[in-house]
Order: C-alpha cells, then sequence, then structure tokens
C-alpha cells in the first residue's frame, strides 16, 4: 500500500488526470488474488469473495485517497473456466468499487487457469461492458476484445455497450461523448 500511496502521490504532483489499475488476466499476479481458481490463500486475502477482492479496495483506496484524477480499474470479467470469476462476481465487485470513487471500469476476460476455454470472435468481451454500464450507469465503461474497425468501435458507442473501446491491443483508447 505504501508503494501505491507514494506512486499516487507523485502522479498528482505531476498533474495526470487518469490513474490505471489493473487488475485483469494480463497482469496475474494481481488478478490471481480475485480468481477463486488460483487464490489458494488462507489468510485475510483468501477464501471467501470479499477476502479475495480484498487487495483491490485496499488499493483502490489507496490510490483515491491519494489521487484526485479519473480513477480506471480495469477488470477479468470472466475467467472462462467452470468455477472461476463470474459476470455475477464482477457485478458484485462493481457494486463495492463504484462507492469508492472508481470512474471507469474497463471490461476485459480471462485468467491464469489452464482450463480455461475462451471462445473469440470480433467483440466477444463486449457483453460485459454492457452489463456492467446497466448495473452502474454513472461509470464509464471500457469495452474490449477483438475491437479493429472504427466503424465496430463507433456502433459499440452508438448502441450503448459501452464509452470507450480499445481498438486493437496496446493502442489509445478511443471515445467518444455519449
Amino acid at each position: 500500500m505504501q508503494l501505491a500511496w507514494s506512486a499516487n502521490t507523485q502522479l498528482t504532483s505531476a498533474s495526470f488526470y487518469y490513474c490505471f489499475c489493473p487488475f485483469a488476466f494480463c497482469q496475474y499476479l494481481l488478478s490471481s488474488f480475485l480468481s477463486p481458481t488460483s487464490n489458494q490463500r488462507t489468510d485475510a486475502y483468501g477464501g471467501s469473495f470479499e477476502n479475495r477482492c480484498r487487495m483491490l479496495l485496499e488499493t483502490v483506496r489507496a490510490v483515491r485517497a491519494a489521487f484526485t484524477g479519473a480513477l480506471g480499474v480495469r477488470l477479468s470479467c470472466v475467467e472462462w473456466v467452470e468455477g472461476g470469476w463470474s459476470m455475477e462476481d464482477t457485478l458484485a465487485l462493481v457494486d463495492l468499487l463504484a462507492p469508492l470513487g472508481v470512474d471507469v471500469v474497463d471490461c476485459s476476460s480471462g485468467g491464469n487457469n489452464p482450463a480455461q476455454r475462451i471462445v473469440v470472435k470480433p467483440g466477444y468481451q463486449v457483453d460485459f461492458a454492457q452489463q456492467v454500464k446497466a448495473k452502474h450507469p454513472q461509470l464509464t465503461v471500457a469495452a474490449v476484445g477483438l475491437i479493429t474497425e472504427p466503424k465496430q468501435a463507433n456502433d459499440i458507442v452508438e448502441q450503448g455497450q459501452g464509452q470507450l473501446q480499445r481498438v486493437r491491443h496496446g493502442s489509445a483508447l478511443g471515445c467518444r461523448a455519449r
């Protein structure tokens, strides 16, 4: 927590306007706290849903206390494996994140379980963003998942499925006011 506080104090003093907390599959250590399949801890950070969410909630509280700009969290909304993190888990977690001052939820998927089976197709993760937005209309949501064309990204915004999209992995976020 001290490291998070220190880093975000530096962000604030450097005039950054957005801080992103990556708790999705590509940050295996952080997302492994949320996953019931990989988190085998027996302390306060393992076991129950509440305990598995503790690291993320503590991180968000520490960042929000030190940083007043827009705060985003990237989540693996589903783990694509039986008994893994589910969309219901994600929606319950966002219920906990919203009152802490999270502004953006970036909706990805995946995990570190070799049994996962991901059905990949254009826009395959967009529904996750749409579900988060439906439950939390006050939040900005980012849709990802093989969004490769500007028209596809625009259609997602026009249909209310997300306000931000990542167009191809690693590229800048595209956004449009709604």
